[in-house]
């Protein structure tokens, strides 16, 4: 993904082999007691450096998956010490144990996240630099276009909190209230906002003027490499081509800069059939900030009235959604 930020190298071991067998275990699996049962749930996840921290030891009693997750939520920085600014210098350590938490918050209905980071931040106030920290791996990996636990309505919950905060002046929150401000654009269920844009020919087209019951929004940049994979994959999707050969789909592929020329080339080497190219001329999606466009590709799918149906999508969750426009679940 072509991001307007430096990548970072976000520590997501947790979620690959060995510290993710030991989380999953953790919360998915109960057991029948015993004291090597209580060693395995006691195991720890470790980040690459020295540094370690514990998982929460979740009771036998406790089956239900969900169930276990809360209480892993609830317990998780019990034994944190929010005092302890050692924590600060040591990044992979400090990303790897909220990554962690954030596996866990990922299990449980949002509404309970969202009470369980405002705790955390609670707790974190007592010294102001490591609320500072928080703060930046929340954004980093809950906002940050690149990181694959980007979770917008996670994190405004996050947002609400820092405005709310004594521990931030007033020159902190700007940030913050300028995000909290593009989260509430184009939001899942409400329509999206219209865009106006030039084609090849040179006639000019609207998102709102379009007829067919279902959109999917591909903003695009003639340099991303992701985004030439992203489009390739679109046109060989059967479960696409099906709604698009019916009628029922177009792809309306939007480039928001201004280099003209490169984006008439990369036209001709794209997907035609099915598929609406249009260049924001009139440069108004990056000066009324009507789409947040930090990277590309960036990926919605609308449905009739441009509802929002999928916001800032990965592919394999626009190309699912597809199938299910396409076999619709009915009550008999």
């Amino acid at each position: 993904m072509k991001s307007k930020k430096m990548n970072h190298a976000f520590h997501f071991r947790a979620f690959g082999p060995g510290a993710a067998a030991v989380l999953l275990g953790v919360l998915l699996c109960a057991s029948c007691g015993g004291a090597a049962s209580s060693r395995r749930q006691a195991d720890t996840v470790s980040a690459p450096a020295e540094r370690r921290y514990s998982l929460p030891l979740v009771p036998g009693v406790i089956a239900e998956p969900s169930e276990r997750a809360e209480y892993v939520l609830d317990r998780y920085w019990n034994k944190f010490d929010f005092r302890d600014t050692t924590w600060l210098a040591d990044t992979a350590a400090f990303e790897q144990t909220f990554a962690n938490y954030l596996g866990a918050a990922e299990m449980v209905p949002r509404s309970r996240a969202a009470v369980s980071l405002g705790d955390l931040f609670a707790a974190a106030s007592v010294e102001p630099s490591m609320y500072r920290r928080f703060a930046e791996v929340a954004e980093l990996y809950l906002y940050e276009p690149n990181s694959p636990m980007r979770d917008e309505e996670l994190y405004e919950s996050v947002l609400l909190v820092l405005l709310d905060s004594q521990v931030l002046d007033e020159d902190e929150k700007v940030r913050p209230r300028h995000q909290l401000w593009m989260c509430s654009k184009n939001k899942v269920g409400s329509r999206a906002a219209d865009i106006r844009y030039r084609t090849p020919s040179g006639a000019t087209g609207k998102l709102y003027g379009l007829t067919v019951p279902y959109v999917i929004l591909f903003f695009h940049d003639p340099d991303c490499g992701m985004c030439r994979e992203v489009a390739m994959r679109m046109d060989a999707s059967p479960a696409i081509r099906k709604l698009i050969d019916a009628g029922r789909l177009v792809v309306l592929c939007i480039y928001a800069d201004e280099d003209e020329q490169a984006w008439r080339s990369h036209v001709a080497q794209m997907p035609l059939q099915g598929w609406i190219y249009g260049w924001d001329k009139w440069q108004t999606l990056r000066t009324q900030e009507s789409y947040d466009l930090r990277a590309t590709p960036t990926l919605y799918l609308l449905g009739p009235r441009q509802e929002v149906l999928v916001k800032n999508g990965v592919f394999p969750a626009i190309e699912q959604m597809c199938v299910e426009l396409d076999n619709p679940v009915t009550n008999e």
